[in-house]
């Protein structure tokens, strides 16, 4: 048996920041500001055709409805309950990149182009389905990832934007591995 482990989705809007000085809006204009805490989110990914083809069942279950993760414990004793875990949002194996961009990356994006700060910062062990859920894939547009989504999103406001409005886009995409750390947006540009 193998469990199905998730990556973890963190993402934020910080507090805007003008010239400098930090601005907090009124209190009256709190309903328009996005919300700025760290929100945890897990995606489990469905079993490997090898790890099918091996026998293993699945040990991670997640409840979209109720945002827990259940992970059984297969060598436990049967009177060993499950251990739940509860996040800001869980996707499970069948949950589409449309969905999981609708609920992490949208709000970060609309906060982006409103001139906060934002994060979204994928975190999960090797073949845990972070460049899957961040990249996705080219074709056909339902399977591409955060990143993909997220620059539509930004070109499109951009092009609906009025003409005396200008934009800055700025974007990393940062890997951490072995305690390294390595853009690889400059790596792109390099190699090309």
């Amino acid at each position: 048996m193998v469990g199905t482990w998730g990556i973890f989705i963190l993402y934020s809007v910080y507090h805007k920041w003008i010239t400098g000085i930090f601005l907090r809006e009124a209190r009256s204009n709190l309903l328009n500001m996005p919300d700025e805490s760290v929100k945890v989110v897990v995606r489990v990914r469905p079993l490997s055709r090898k790890e099918q083809q091996d026998g293993h069942l699945a040990t991670t279950v997640a409840d979209e409805d109720q945002g827990t993760i259940t992970c059984n414990n297969p060598k436990s004793d049967v009177a060993d309950p499950p251990k739940v875990f509860t996040f800001d949002a869980v996707f499970a194996t069948d949950c589409n990149q449309k969905s999981i961009y609708d609920k992490c990356g949208a709000t970060v994006v609309e906060a982006v182009l409103n001139g906060y700060n934002g994060t979204i910062f994928a975190y999960g062990q090797t073949g845990a389905g972070k460049t899957f859920t961040m990249e996705g894939l080219s074709e056909p547009p339902e399977l591409r990832g955060i990143i993909p989504n997220a620059f539509q999103h930004i070109f499109d406001k951009v092009a609906l934007a009025e003409e005396h409005q200008h934009f800055l886009v700025r974007a990393s995409y940062l890997e951490i591995y072995n305690e390294e750390i390595r853009d690889l947006l400059y790596l792109l540009c390099v190699s090309n």
